[in-house]
């Protein structure tokens, strides 16, 4: 991504933590969170570990280590309180 960006890879971190306050590797983990949640919502029936495969975790304890850290729970029990709310900040929403 920095060579792209035409940066070294030390100018690119400093960049994206100018413009979004943190490291592009935290950036990372918090989109595959978020896609991990998403993908989980759409697809109920689907287990957490080939959730985890496909959005890119090495494996179970990864994803469950990014929702401890973003969430504060477990992938099952945030998933149940996403439900049960009526505001859910972590999906999109098709009005």
């Amino acid at each position: 991504m920095a060579s792209q960006a035409c940066l070294s890879p030390r100018q690119l971190e400093r960049k994206f933590y100018e413009r979004l306050g943190l490291s592009p590797k935290t950036f990372t983990r918090q989109v595959r969170f978020s896609r991990s949640i998403r993908q989980k919502e759409q697809q109920p029936e689907v287990d957490w570990l080939e959730v985890a495969v496909s959005c890119g975790y090495y494996d179970l304890s990864h994803m469950r280590r990014d929702f401890t850290e973003f969430a504060g729970s477990t992938p099952t029990l945030l998933l149940q309180e996403e439900t049960q709310s009526i505001v859910r900040p972590y999906t999109s929403h098709n009005f």
